[in-house]
């Protein structure tokens, strides 16, 4: 999240809590940034009947429906990719089998392409499906959502600077990493004491929340509930994606011997004496078995779309 609009003003400073989760991101400029004034200025905007200080849930849902909507592509384009991969792997396993069989190799790969194409629309339909639910918000693990969602609290209100605070908390924090420096020893003795009185867990980030009440509050708790939702979305979302489209795509191959059937109906093979026959049929069992077991794999953005907040 970048202050204002002053590209000398402020510059991306990424979660510390995130460094042991996430691959390190840096955006090259700030051609995608969410600027918090406009963030401000869409909060009051929709405001109709609420009391004051109380924006629409509607503001949140924009900025969540927006990055959720960048997810389609990375998606198509894992599954052309895994698409492209197995029907490369069945050509060449149907045509190591039928290389003395021209007119037969063919005819194989009409019938299995035309059946991978069937299913691939189908997997298709799934992730729209998906990408459609999750156009939708809603915090299943709300305790996950609520943590994240306090900890990117505490890091805006750190990095946001003020007309009456030119050295920003985020600038003493980033001292802190130096263990000789008076803020190490100063901050620790805070946080010391704050947990002999009982209050533990407490973190050197935690401690903006302290800071005096800033206008743009109401924009930085929107935010901070956009990136928290954003943060546990997609983290299930790369989980089920690619088990989606194994289930669907590959292991849907032969579900219920169904491609087996397939095969069966589209060479014409039924009970006969026909030596090609007995070779076509247990060319379909290998074409079956070597289905199993194909590798799928997924990797999304660990950002909104490159978007950073």
């Amino acid at each position: 999240m970048v202050a204002l609009r002053d590209p000398d003003g402020h510059k991306y400073v990424a979660p510390k809590f995130l460094l042991t989760e996430d691959t390190p991101f840096e955006p090259k400029d700030d051609s995608k940034a969410i600027f918090i004034d406009d963030v401000m200025n869409r909060a009051r905007e929709a405001v109709t009947r609420e009391l004051p200080h109380h924006y629409p849930f509607v503001v949140t849902k924009q900025y969540i429906t927006v990055f959720i909507a960048q997810w389609q592509k990375p998606v198509e384009a894992l599954f052309r990719d895994i698409q492209r991969i197995l029907i490369k792997h069945i050509k060449t396993f149907v045509s190591q089998h039928f290389e003395q069989y021209l007119l037969l190799k063919n005819r194989v790969h009409s019938v299995v392409a035309d059946y991978i194409n069937m299913l691939s629309n189908e997997t298709i339909d799934h992730i729209q499906y998906h990408i459609a639910v999750e156009l939708r918000p809603r915090a299943l693990n709300g305790q996950w959502y609520s943590q994240y969602r306090e900890k990117f609290l505490g890091h805006y209100k750190s990095c946001h600077p003020k007309a009456e605070q030119p050295r920003t908390f985020a600038h003493q924090l980033e001292k802190y990493s130096d263990t000789g420096s008076d803020v190490f020893k100063q901050m620790n003795k805070i946080l010391n004491g704050l947990n002999e009185i009982g209050v533990s867990g407490t973190l050197p980030s935690d401690l903006a929340k302290l800071l005096p009440p800033d206008p743009y509050d109401a924009a930085i708790e929107i935010m901070a509930g956009v990136r928290a939702y954003f943060q546990v979305s997609y983290r299930g979302f790369t989980k089920i994606i690619p088990k989606m489209i194994d289930f669907a795509l590959i292991l849907g191959l032969d579900r219920n011997q169904v491609l087996e059937k397939v095969l069966h109906d589209g060479l014409g093979i039924g009970i006969c004496s026909n030596p090609d026959h007995y070779a076509r049929a247990a060319c379909i069992q290998d074409i079956v078995r070597n289905t199993w077991g194909f590798p799928v794999y997924v990797r999304l953005p660990t950002t909104p779309s490159g978007y950073h907040l």
